[in-house]
């Protein structure tokens, strides 16, 4: 006779309440090993290859730290590297490096995520197609790429999911760039507009001997709506991206997000609200409702968190910005004296923001085509020449950030790597697990063999669906520990879902403690438990991703259900 016992309870509308005693087997420290990748140039801003673990050293919250595992990775690297120290080319100054041994290539994860953006057709085209070539050269067997868009009406749209055909990711690539780029009102073309209706009227106000919204000092109601808007596009936003990041925490190897961005500020609506368009000013006022620092910085901290490195672009050509050279990474020329105006604001708050993912993930960040097509073309060599470092840390168990940097012992040598390691919780891990379900990545082996489907009928009312699932959990695969004449146990389920159009929920979970008489503890592995839930979204949802995960042995199972939306 099978053990069958069933828990209900919509988790997604559960009433708060007191969380549960979990059984303990005691506090314990685990030890992580932190892998850094590091890309080494010289001076003059070339690669340098042949170095050995003694050259490096690596830092976290300002302790040094033994490095206990090293590897070059390069896809040129001579069997005795000549390094340059202080710049210097003369033999004389050179010193020869030891036979270093090369690597075997890693696995590469890649997500290209295409906001909207605003290009001459031609500009679009010419960026696209040297994308698509940068991936052709990268993508080998093994690796998967996706691509993922983001538009106003729609928020995340997944155009590919990860694949490593090489013919599909170039097609949809290819439709993407061949999609119009005029859209009915350019972001410059409102400002502009919110700026004539503003001065009209003032103007009318004047006319009247009334004094004018402009005089007071206080943004305009036109400026306003249009840096809500923003707000809430920059939240959504964020949101996806870090959404797509954590997808990518079960995936071996390199992971990297190549950023095509058209929006993505530091200060979200600066170029709306700054008055008569104050070059370079920061944000006081109202304005300071619009600071999105946080949101910004919370994109590297998941991406530092799942290991991975952020290139991120601003591919569009702004009229009136003298275009400066990139490499000393400094802001164009020519706003002190007015030129640029109102673009010249968009840009300095795009590449801000830009900036902040790309060092704090050890990646590279550009603007303008010419300048995207020159990081494009450079990619390969990232991918396949650097340094990668391991050191033992100890963690506790909780989300928690740990500033990591890495120093070159040798004069005249540039490091360039992530900047933090982030702990992870068990929730934290867990959640990134089902999301990576959710998105078909690969994860960790499961133990738990969980099943889950759909008991009866979905019920939807206004614009909401409400999905009955039923989890199963097989007992014989939980473990429990003894508590006077029962056995004390308990596990979380954990869920998230995603609609046609790719957004994703919250996730969420509950956790349920159980106790099973000592006596009948062997016929009760026999059996499994099952646990039913309703999971509430909205009606064009097509996929739930459901894991559980045991409180004491920290062992996992994940799975999936999918239906047609009605």
């Amino acid at each position: 006779m099978r053990t069958l016992i069933a828990f209900a309870l919509a988790i997604l509308a559960a009433t708060p309440q007191q969380p549960p005693r979990l059984p303990s087997i005691g506090e314990s420290i685990e030890v992580s090993i932190v892998n850094v990748d590091v890309f080494v140039t010289d001076k003059a801003g070339n690669r340098v290859r042949g170095l050995t673990q003694n050259d490096f050293e690596i830092y976290e919250d300002g302790k040094p730290r033994p490095i206990t595992n090293f590897a070059e990775y390069s896809s040129a690297a001579p069997e005795a590297a000549r390094v340059t120290v202080e710049g210097v080319a003369a033999p004389e100054a050179a010193v020869v490096a030891p036979r270093v041994e090369v690597a075997k290539r890693q696995k590469r994860t890649i997500a290209v995520f295409i906001d909207r953006i605003e290009m001459r057709p031609d500009k679009q085209r010419e960026v696209f197609d040297r994308l698509r070539g940068t991936l052709r050269d990268l993508v080998e067997e093994g690796d998967r790429v996706t691509i993922v868009t983001w538009e106003r009406t729609r928020s995340l749209r997944v155009r590919q999911q990860y694949t490593g055909d090489i013919d599909l990711i170039d097609e949809t690539l290819e439709k993407i760039g061949d999609d119009s780029t005029a859209s009915s009102t350019s972001d410059i073309e409102e400002i502009r507009r919110a700026d004539e209706a503003e001065a009209a009227r003032n103007e009318m106000l004047n006319a009247r001997g009334a004094s004018s919204e402009a005089s007071s000092g206080h943004p305009s109601l036109e400026a306003l709506t249009l840096a809500d808007r923003a707000l809430v596009e920059m939240r959504s936003k964020t949101a996806v991206l870090n959404a797509l990041l954590s997808s990518m925490s079960g995936a071996e190897g390199q992971k990297v997000l190549l950023m095509m961005s058209h929006r993505f500020s530091i200060n979200v609506g600066h170029e709306y609200l700054t008055p008569k368009r104050t070059l370079g000013g920061p944000p006081t006022g109202d304005e300071m409702h619009y600071d999105t620092r946080k949101l910004v910085e919370s994109v590297a901290r998941t991406a530092n968190a799942n290991g991975v490195r952020i290139y991120s672009v601003y591919p569009e050509e702004l009229p009136g910005v003298v275009v400066q050279s990139p490499e000393d990474n400094s802001m164009p020329q020519g706003a002190e004296a007015g030129v640029g105006g109102y673009e010249y604001e968009v840009l300095q708050n795009e590449l801000s923001a830009l900036q902040i993912v790309a060092e704090k993930t050890g990646g590279a960040m550009t603007w303008h085509p010419a300048e995207t097509i020159k990081l494009l073309d450079r990619l390969p060599d990232d991918f396949s020449s650097y340094y990668s470092l391991a050191y033992r840390a100890s963690t506790s168990g909780a989300d928690r950030a740990h500033s990591i940097r890495v120093k070159m012992k040798k004069p005249g040598l540039t490091a360039r790597s992530r900047t933090e390691f982030v702990e992870k919780s068990s929730e934290t891990k867990m959640g990134e697990r089902v999301i990576a379900q959710l998105y078909g990545l690969p994860t960790p082996a499961s133990i738990l063999h969980v099943t889950a489907s759909v008991k009866g009928s979905a019920h939807t009312s206004k614009k909401k669906m409400t999905i009955p699932i039923a989890v199963q959990v097989p007992i014989g695969a939980l473990t429990t520990l003894p508590e006077g004449v029962e056995q004390r146990g308990a596990f979380s389920v954990y869920v998230v879902s995603a609609n046609r159009f790719g957004d994703l929920t919250d996730v969420t979970h509950q956790t349920q403690v159980y106790t099973i008489p000592t006596a009948d503890l062997t016929r009760a592995k026999e059996g499994h438990f099952t646990y039913e839930l309703n999971v509430i979204a909205d009606d064009t949802t097509s996929r739930v991703a459901v894991g559980v995960l045991d409180e004491i042995s920290k062992d996992f199972g994940l799975t999936q259900v999918d239906f047609a939306p009605r």
